[in-house]
């Protein structure tokens, strides 16, 4: 699995391999063991369990914007502000770490809205 973003890596090599960079200390190795709790590599893709115990995909940057572009402007949009195009895209099943921030910037330089 690759990931443009640079996002996620040593969670992906985590899961997928078992192993933490060598250059990680002990304290780092228990932190990523920690953290890669809530995430799963499912068929090449990054999830992540949300706090109601759905999984959801992690969307990369590069696939973000035209997410947020169709939820809140597209055929499934409706001009909603940026809290109701997150929640649509979270009903989705899709994640990234910057959706509620990014929904709010998209409808704030929507030129419809």
């Amino acid at each position: 699995m690759r990931v443009t973003d640079g996002h996620f890596e040593d969670i992906i090599r985590f899961l997928t391999i078992g192993t933490a960079l060598e250059s990680y200390t002990v304290q780092q190795r228990k932190e990523l063991v920690v953290h890669a709790t809530d995430y799963f590599v499912i068929v090449g893709h990054l999830y992540k369990m949300g706090f109601n115990e759905v999984l959801r995909r992690y969307v990369p940057d590069f696939e973000s914007s035209s997410i947020l572009a169709d939820s809140h402007g597209g055929v499934e949009g409706g001009h909603y502000a940026g809290r109701a195009t997150a929640q649509k895209i979270l009903r989705a099943r899709l994640w990234w770490l910057t959706l509620h921030q990014d929904s709010k910037a998209c409808c704030k330089v929507c030129d419809v809205c």
